[in-house]
């Protein structure tokens, strides 16, 4: 039954911010964190991976007590 549903909406904030840090002429190491909240509980999840020539990337992702992901 439609009338027994309660749902309550939540919002919710990011904040998301990185560098650029040149490694010779073609590589580049980009490090970068993603911030989440709802006010009531925070994640964050850090970031890196490496460009190459401007073209292909490789990166890892962590975010603490959860996950490790290529």
């Amino acid at each position: 039954d439609l009338k027994q549903l309660n749902i309550k909406v939540a919002r919710h904030y990011y904040v998301m911010g990185g560098y650029q840090i040149p490694m010779g002429s073609d590589f580049a190491l980009r490090p970068n964190v993603l911030l989440k909240s709802d006010l009531a509980a925070t994640q964050f999840d850090l970031n890196a991976d490496v460009l190459w020539n401007k073209m292909l990337w490789a990166g890892v992702s962590f975010r603490p007590q959860d996950a490790i992901s290529p």
